[in-house]
């Protein structure tokens, strides 16, 4: 028989489940702002200067 899960119970499988995927998101989110890094870093050195707006606009467009 399916047993229900006490409230208390539930929160924490909640808070435990939010907290992993929280902190999912935080690795991808360093994933994504590294790579923008090395790409605005590599066209620098190459001589190409990205606007700021450019800067932001492509970072955003990686947040979920």
């Amino acid at each position: 028989r399916f047993q229900h899960n006490s409230a208390k119970e539930r929160k924490h499988i909640n808070h435990t489940y939010l907290r992993r995927f929280k902190r999912k998101v935080d690795e991808v989110l360093r994933e994504w702002a590294y790579r923008c890094e090395v790409l605005i870093r590599q066209a620098d050195e190459q001589g190409t200067r990205f606007p700021t707006e450019f800067q932001q606009d492509l970072f955003l467009s990686g947040l979920p």
